[in-house]
């Protein structure tokens, strides 16, 4: 029996939506538990290679391959690049499963096997696919005896059956909650809430706002193409956790209008009779128009110039309490 784990990561690029691909990469750890069986690791990647009667660079993916680890690791490893156009060919899956360590019937079985789950990969739009273990049954079966696989959630549009199937018992209800408004939420133990658009500069919030001595109650991702409703939403969900004292947003608006965001800030304040402090440091995007908004809403709402500056008003607003 051989065990191993195939992880298989994508990422959606500009030239890889060009040429109609998902970037994808996987690689294969293997249990080191059982000595005399064979083992090996390989990944898949986005690359390029180079066409034959052009010279074009094209896209590719690549298998990269160990031999048997218990001979050759971690030193030995083989790469098939696979043409993205093509797949995955018969010679290359069969060097695959013997690199594996599968032998005769076994090795044609486990070839198939890889090519179908470099399908699979691509057919559900799958960021993870985890195979542990892969095995060998007594009657001389090669079967996938288990997996996990997560999914792109910019693909929902086009998997919705799959999407169907997630269970969302064992979440936390305030990030399910979130999701349903495309805002990406995570708890965090302190008392500062960030309302914030990007996940760089959401962790560089949080960070300085532990600088100048207060916590981060939450990481709350806007992402781009924000609406007003996702505004509301956001502050629902802050001033939903009692531990809440005070609100910063940090907007930087590239692909954010500003006053969109403005405007939802002005209608959940009036509309959740918002209670605590909050901080507003709004930079790019439409952001003269926004900040027209905020100072003639007669809303409590303090303006900052930057971020160091926001995170200092934050801090000074809990402590002023």
């Amino acid at each position: 029996m051989l065990c191993f784990i195939v992880t298989l990561e994508a990422a959606a690029s500009a030239l890889l939506c060009l040429w109609g691909v998902l970037e994808a990469a996987a690689s294969v750890l293997l249990s080191q538990n059982v000595p005399p069986w064979p083992r090996c690791g390989c990944e898949l990647g986005a690359s390029s290679m180079k066409k034959p009667q052009s010279g074009t660079t094209l896209p590719s993916h690549v298998f990269l391959l160990s031999a048997p680890l218990h001979q050759l690791w971690p030193t030995m490893r083989l790469t098939e690049v696979i043409d993205i156009f093509e797949g995955v060919r018969d010679d290359q899956a069969l060097r695959m499963a013997a690199n594996l360590g599968f032998k005769g019937p076994l090795e044609r079985q486990a070839a198939d096997q890889i090519k179908k789950l470099y399908d699979l990969f691509l057919k559900v739009d799958a960021t993870q696919v985890e195979v542990n273990p892969l095995g060998e049954t007594p009657q001389g079966q090669v079967v996938c005896f288990d997996a996990k696989i997560n999914f792109d959630d910019n693909a929902e549009f086009r998997q919705k059956a799959v999407f169907a199937l997630d269970d969302t018992a064992e979440s936390d209800p305030t990030e399910t909650e979130a999701a349903k408004f495309d805002l990406k939420y995570i708890g965090l133990d302190g008392n500062i809430a960030c309302f914030v658009n990007g996940a760089g500069l959401a962790m560089a919030t949080c960070d300085i706002i532990d600088l100048h001595g207060g916590k981060p109650a939450n990481f709350l991702d806007l992402g781009g193409g924000v609406k007003e409703n996702q505004v509301y939403a956001a502050f629902k969900l802050l001033t939903a956790d009692p531990k809440v004292e005070a609100i910063l947003v940090n907007i930087f608006g590239g692909i954010v209008n500003c006053a969109i965001i403005a405007n939802g800030i002005t209608k959940a304040c009036r509309e959740l009779e918002l209670k605590v402090p909050l901080v507003v440091r709004l930079e790019g995007t439409n952001v003269q128009e926004a900040k027209r908004i905020l100072s003639e809403s007669g809303l409590p709402i303090t303006a900052a110039n930057d971020l160091d500056d926001a995170a200092k008003k934050a801090v000074a607003a809990i402590s002023n309490k």
